[in-house]
């Protein structure tokens, strides 16, 4: 049994795991263990959050490898001198997590990781990582212009501490806070999308931004979900950390239990965002197979 996928899967002129032959087979579950569907371009949320489960019990080796990777360089950007370093391999190593989330959506099982646009998803990686820096500085930049119009700067000189705790300082403070999180979930939909068109090599890199972008567009609300659930899973994962730094957790405690819980959170936010990308790109969308 073998479909075509009209304008879906694959991007014209590529193979972009190099595995063509299993999901073109997408009925049989000894090609591939999964049945698949032609994706609609429609998000459904409540798919990809479940099927997230599926694929780590099919395959959890892979998935608790890379969970223990992240989580333990996650770990040591709190170093000094080795933190820069961590923070640049967990950035680089997400190109080929993107990757390997997309490998899972094909088939149950793989026999290699390929990272066929390791470059194309790292640049796209970049782009938005520097588009959150600029919203972080302009926010901040607006918070201080509030804080500082109605202050007393001579202040800042004679007494610090009472500039700080000045009513405009705490407004400016609370402007910046309350922007940050409106901010955030405005633009967050926006962001989940276009590192997995980079990664599937869908087009060139300003064809996997735009499509990416406008996939986001189409289903907001629904890449909102997905885009919100991620991120308190992530603040869950980070919650024993936190606490064991504020002195309400044993620090080694602390340290341990958000590296177990990254074990299994990071892959799985991985994998809810390649069955979403998977979703609304028109591939091959992974179900469950029926057993006969």
């Amino acid at each position: 049994m073998s479909t075509t996928y009209p304008g879906g899967y694959p991007p014209s002129g590529s193979d972009p795991q190099g595995d063509r032959g299993d999901w073109g087979d997408r009925g049989d579950r000894e090609a591939n263990g999964w049945r698949h569907t032609k994706g609609t371009g429609k998000l459904h949320p409540g798919q990809a959050i479940a099927w997230g489960f599926k694929a780590i019990a099919a395959n959890p080796g892979p998935m608790l490898v890379i969970g223990l990777v992240i989580a333990v360089l996650k770990e040591m950007t709190v170093l000094p001198w080795v933190g820069p370093l961590a923070a640049i391999g967990s950035l680089l190593i997400i190109p080929v997590i993107l990757s390997v989330a997309l490998q899972q959506t094909l088939k149950t099982r793989f026999q290699h990781v390929q990272a066929p646009a390791y470059g194309k998803a790292l640049g796209m990686l970049g782009v938005f990582i520097a588009v959150s820096f600029g919203i972080v500085l302009l926010l901040t930049f607006i918070a201080l212009v509030f804080a500082v119009a109605g202050m007393d700067i001579s202040l800042f000189p004679t007494d610090p501490e009472a500039a700080v705790d000045h009513p405009a300082a705490r407004r400016g403070q609370m402007i910046l806070v309350v922007s940050f999180v409106v901010t955030c979930l405005l633009i967050a939909p926006f962001f989940v999308l276009p590192a997995y068109f980079a990664a599937d090599d869908n087009g060139s890199f300003g064809n996997a931004l735009g499509a990416g972008l406008s996939a986001a567009a189409r289903n907001y609300l629904s890449t909102l979900a997905i885009a919100v659930f991620i991120i308190v899973l992530g603040i869950i994962a980070q919650l024993p950390a936190y606490l064991a730094s504020e002195g309400m957790l044993n620090g080694l405690l602390g340290t341990f239990l958000t590296i177990v819980l990254s074990l299994f959170i990071t892959p799985y936010s991985y994998l809810v965002g390649a069955h979403a990308y998977r979703q609304v790109s028109g591939g091959p969308v992974p179900h469950e197979s029926a057993v006969y």
